[in-house]
């Protein structure tokens, strides 16, 4: 059982541990000249030592990250396509920087439940950021999606002959 072990909060263990940690700090520290001080970022809650006593945060990830960024602009932007996309740190089916789809977030919120993978969304008047409810059409496949395409008649979609 250590000494920290009683402690409620990151703050209280940063502010009871102080002395502490000051002393391994001086001693491990000691060939440098330089004192270290613990600090809490302020993304990730991590305890870390900094030569200032005033840093926010532990790396250049967290300093990077979401609203952090000097290029944030509200977690909304467009892409090339036309889509709107959302950043979204917890969704489950989000891109491996976590964005999700706009049209996708707004059929889940109707449905209640996540969308699997293989359904589609459709833009009925075919406007792809116009992400009204009363715009968008559930599809279970991207055959499904395909077949509805090819009854319609649409531009750009051949049908397929054998």
């Amino acid at each position: 059982m250590t000494l920290l072990s009683n402690v409620r909060t990151k703050k209280e263990l940063v502010i009871k541990s102080r002395e502490e940690i000051n002393l391994q700090a001086r001693t491990r520290y000691a060939t440098h000249g330089r004192k270290k001080y613990p600090n809490i970022c302020i993304v990730c809650d991590a305890i870390f030592m900094s030569v200032r006593r005033d840093r926010r945060f532990c790396s250049r990830k967290c300093i990077s990250t979401g609203e952090n960024n000097g290029r944030w602009k509200g977690g909304k932007q467009k892409t090339s396509h036309g889509y709107i996309t959302i950043y979204s740190l917890h969704h489950p089916f989000a891109s491996k920087n976590n964005w999700v789809l706009e049209h996708r977030l707004v059929m889940e919120k109707h449905l209640k439940r996540f969308l699997t993978p293989i359904e589609v969304v459709h833009h009925i008047n075919g406007i792809k950021d116009d992400n009204r409810i009363e715009n968008l059409r559930l599809f279970s496949s991207t055959s499904e999606h395909t077949k509805h395409h090819t009854k319609k008649g649409i531009k750009g979609v051949i049908p397929l002959s054998f």
